[in-house]
C-alpha cells in the first residue's frame, strides 16, 4: 500500500508541474499574439510607406493626402492592437493603459523585449508619419487628427507616469481629433531623444502637442483643453 504522504507528495508535484506547464504554455501564446500583433502592423506601415512614395512622386496633393490621412489613422488602430497584446503579457497583466509595466531584472523574456522594441519602433514611425501628413497636406483641405506625444520613465518606477498614462487613455477614448504616442524618456531612442531636445523636455511625464508642451502629472482638464478636444 502506497504511503499516504508519499502519494500526497506525488499528487502535489503532479499540480505543480501542471501548473508550471500551463504557465509556459500562456507565456508562448502571449508572445504568438504579440508577434502577429507586430507583423500586422508591419505590413500596414509598408503599405503606407508605398503612399508616401507615391506622394513624392507624382505629388498629387487632392487626391493623395485624404487617403494618407486615413491610412495613417488606420495604421494607428494596428499599433494599439501591439500595446494591448504587450499589455496582457505585461507582469500585471493589464491593458487599455500607456505605460508599459517594467520588467523586473530576474524575469525578463527576449523575445518579449524585442517585440516591445519593436512596438516601441512602429510608434515612433507612426508619430512620425502622421506628422510628415499633417505638414505635407497643410491647406489640402483633407482633415485629420493630430498626434500627441506622451514622455514617461520605463527605467525606474514612475507614478505620476501612470497615472498619466491612465488620463490619456480616457482622454484618447473621450476625443476623436487626437492620438496618443507613448514614448520611454530614458531608454536612449535617438528619435525620442530628438523630440525631447527640440521641445526642451526635461522631465516626465511630459506632453508634447501642436508644439506646446505640459511638464508634470497634468489634470485630464488641462489636456483636454490642450488638444481642443472634440
Amino acid at each position: 500500500m502506497v504511503n499516504k504522504y508519499i502519494l500526497a507528495i506525488l499528487l502535489t508535484s503532479i499540480l505543480v508541474l501542471m501548473g508550471l506547464a500551463l504557465m509556459i504554455y500562456t507565456g508562448d501564446a502571449g508572445i504568438k499574439r504579440i508577434s502577429d500583433a507586430v507583423e500586422a502592423s508591419s505590413l500596414e506601415a509598408e503599405s503606407t510607406q508605398q503612399l508616401l512614395q507615391y506622394g513624392s512622386l507624382y505629388g498629387d496633393v487632392n487626391g493623395f493626402c485624404p487617403v494618407l490621412m486615413n491610412r495613417a489613422d488606420f495604421q494607428s488602430g494596428k499599433v494599439v492592437d501591439v500595446l494591448a497584446e504587450l499589455q496582457k503579457a505585461s507582469p500585471g497583466g493589464s491593458g487599455g493603459d500607456l505605460v508599459l509595466e517594467r520588467e523586473s531584472p530576474g524575469n525578463i523574456n527576449p523575445e518579449f523585449m524585442l517585440l516591445k522594441r519593436s512596438y516601441l519602433n512602429q510608434s515612433i514611425g507612426l508619430y512620425l508619419l502622421m506628422e510628415q501628413a499633417r505638414l505635407q497636406c497643410a491647406g489640402s483641405g483633407a482633415s485629420g487628427v493630430k498626434p500627441l506625444v506622451f514622455f514617461y520613465l520605463d527605467k525606474q518606477y514612475c507614478p505620476d507616469c501612470v497615472a498619466q498614462g491612465k488620463i490619456l487613455s480616457s482622454v484618447r477614448d473621450k476625443c476623436g481629433n487626437v492620438r496618443v504616442f507613448a514614448l520611454p524618456y530614458d531608454l536612449g531612442i535617438p528619435v525620442a531623444e530628438a523630440i525631447a531636445s527640440r521641445y526642451s523636455v526635461g522631465t516626465a511625464p511630459a506632453i508634447i502637442y501642436s508644439g506646446k508642451k505640459l511638464e508634470g502629472l497634468a489634470a485630464e482638464e488641462s489636456v483636454e483643453q490642450l488638444i481642443s478636444c472634440t
